[in-house]
């Protein structure tokens, strides 16, 4: 296996797959956004994966966004739960997770699951290393329900977004990034963690924006979520 094969099925087995009902009270599921392990029992998704709510504005988002979600439980899929490799993928398991903390402004949520004995998966850790423009990104995402698709991707910009008190640190990437890589890791040749998939920029071809690694580090930090460094 070359090397970068083996870091595309590692970067598989770390993502997983937030899903929800294809209807109202459907026991049938359908891929929804992408999802990354960073301890035994948390794995990283985007904000917007877990509210779908609607705010006047960002404050008012950043203020009531965390009474909307945490404590809210949600279905995820893991690797090993999945069959099929086309849109119409079988979940051998639908598993669920509790959202234990959001970052509305940084589009950051972070969810654990139960105290049973957790699924057998490999854990991804975030980058440490100096980010630079034109870096290659290896993107794990369910593009349009096509789960565990894999695509590379390159580092364009970083970006600082404001406004009014509120500011977002974003990587700016051009990549192929469409509907269900939201919440799913940007992954460095190391394998680490250089972002979430948080939103694309319409009708502007594959220009997507990724919450920033250090808004990552201060997320996980102020959750005192303790991960492999």
């Amino acid at each position: 296996m070359t090397a970068s094969a083996e870091a595309a099925n590692t970067a598989k087995e770390v993502t997983i797959v937030v899903v929800v009902p294809t209807s109202d009270n459907s026991s049938v599921y359908r891929p929804s956004c992408a999802g990354v392990w960073i301890t035994s029992r948390t794995f990283l998704t985007a904000y917007h994966c877990v509210d779908s709510n609607d705010y006047e504005s960002l404050e008012q988002q950043e203020k009531l966004g965390p009474f909307a979600t945490v404590g809210k439980l949600i279905k995820y899929v893991t690797h090993n739960d999945t069959v099929g490799g086309s849109k119409f993928n079988r979940f051998t398991t639908v598993r669920t997770a509790l959202v234990i903390g959001v970052s509305p402004i940084d589009d950051l949520a972070i969810a654990s699951i139960p105290d049973e004995q957790p699924p057998q998966h490999k854990i991804a850790s975030v980058s440490r290393d100096k980010i630079y423009d034109n870096q290659q990104l290896l993107i794990v995402g369910h593009v349009d329900g096509l789960t565990y698709t894999v695509f590379n991707g390159t580092v364009s910009s970083t970006r600082l977004f404001t406004d009014g008190a509120l500011s977002k640190l974003l990587l700016q990437v051009s990549a192929p990034i469409w509907f269900g890589n939201s919440g799913g890791a940007a992954f460095d040749s190391f394998g680490a963690i250089v972002g979430i998939v948080s939103s694309i920029r319409r009708p502007a071809p594959s220009i997507a924006f990724l919450s920033h690694r250090n808004r990552i580090e201060e997320f996980l930090d102020r959750e005192h979520i303790i991960r492999r460094r």
